[in-house]
């Protein structure tokens, strides 16, 4: 009788929606952050073949389409991932400065980006950094996730939204520069292949 009142208790206290709560957010996080690691590991964040509908006789719209491409929506991804880790981190860790939380944000996910035109699974184990930090910070303090906090956050990262514009200028800028260095790189290596099939047919 004892056991049906103290679980009668539980459920219809406070402590059983908290501990309900705090479940879900965990999962929550924890399957967000294993979408971005997952997305922001490929060098190829995500397959859009609009240079495949232009002939490359038609330079221009492939060139254009090309820019959109690698140069535009790669570079717009990345920073929505940056602002959805941010924010996590943010709500996690209360402590700490917003503009601080913005700078660790945008060289976690970066360096997950130059890692991933070195190599994707170089770049997978570094982008598993998001949820360990994520998770890690979550169990040092469980209840540290309420309503009040997420509100209280929301509306200060807001405020704080028109200073992540360099950041967005900075993931840019990166994309441009790696798909540059890989451009150049697989350029040299062509020049190797032809100059060794040259000497092969010399020889």
């Amino acid at each position: 009788m004892i056991d049906i009142i103290s679980l009668k208790t539980f459920f219809v206290d406070k402590q059983y929606l908290t501990l309900l709560y705090t479940t879900l957010t965990f999962f929550s996080i924890a399957l967000i952050t294993w979408i971005m690691y997952i997305s922001l590991s490929k060098r190829d964040l995500f397959h859009l073949e609009i240079a495949d509908y232009f002939s490359k006789s038609k330079i221009r719209l492939y060139k254009l389409s090309y820019t959109l491409k690698y140069l535009i929506l790669f570079p717009l991804f990345t920073f929505i991932w940056f602002l959805i880790f941010a924010f996590s981190l943010a709500i996690l860790s209360k402590d700490y400065k917003i503009a601080d939380i913005f700078f660790f944000s945008i060289v976690l996910v970066s360096v997950i980006r130059v890692a991933s035109y070195i190599s994707e699974k170089f770049s997978e184990d570094l982008a598993k950094l998001l949820p360990l930090t994520l998770i890690s910070i979550l169990l040092l303090n469980p209840t540290s996730i309420t309503f009040i906090t997420i509100k209280s956050t929301a509306v200060l990262f807001s405020k704080e939204l028109p200073s992540t514009i360099k950041y967005l200028l900075f993931a840019v800028m990166i994309e441009w520069l790696l798909r540059l260095c890989s451009a150049i790189y697989h350029y040299i290596q062509k020049l190797r292949v032809e100059k060794q099939i040259d000497k092969n047919k010399i020889i």
